[in-house]
């Protein structure tokens, strides 16, 4: 991984836990680069030479709980320039070893709405995906019916994908004990620490 994609996939996992556990939240890193912290300075023909499993290999992020345990997710924690079908579709494998999980994204670039424009949800949502029936679905918001829908990725024109952004969950959504933050400067701290990654 180039030090650039490094930095960045540590910057926003580090501020996604920080802001979870602010929030009340028991958050554990279960992804391979903190279970195997020397991966990080090998080459890839090194890395490929370790032959490790492949459940090891894409394990998730994070794993959060509430302190009562009554409530457990397992998180995968992005950065991206762009908001695309293909990124979607690159989570497959993952996906397909962990029986589904929720995406937390920060979209950079993400571009003004009338409702998030000035709101930490018009940069940092996140997203339910699982396998169905061979392909990748992702959870969106039916503008129809406005309740929360399966939908085949490969449905989607990368065009018309590209509107899906506002249709993924607010963070509070997703993990409720953040509502009692929405209204502490905690979420905009967070876009204001991550935004400064643009210019990276």
């Amino acid at each position: 991984m180039q030090f650039q994609n490094r930095l960045k996939k540590e910057i926003t996992e580090g501020a996604v836990k920080a802001l979870l556990i602010d929030a009340g939240y028991r958050v554990r890193h279960t992804g391979i680069e903190r279970i195997y912290p020397e991966i990080e300075f090998l080459s890839l023909d090194e890395y490929k030479s370790l032959n490790l499993n492949i459940e090891k290999r894409l394990a998730p992020d994070l794993i959060v709980s509430d302190k009562a345990n009554h409530f457990e997710q397992i998180v995968e924690v992005k950065y991206r320039a762009d908001w695309s079908k293909k990124f979607v579709i690159s989570l497959r494998r993952q996906v397909e070893t962990t029986s589904g999980c929720i995406v937390v994204t920060f979209w950079g670039n993400a571009p003004p709405h009338p409702s998030y424009d000035l709101l930490a949800s018009r940069f940092l949502r996140c997203f339910h995906v699982r396998m169905q029936e061979g392909g990748i679905q992702i959870q969106l918001l039916d503008l129809e019916s406005k309740s929360w829908k399966w939908f085949s990725v490969e449905s989607f024109s990368e065009g018309d994908f590209l509107a899906t952004w506002w249709q993924t969950m607010r963070l509070t959504q997703a993990f409720p004990l953040l509502e009692n933050k929405k209204n502490s400067s905690t979420l905009l701290d967070t876009i204001t620490a991550l935004s400064g990654l643009l210019s990276i």
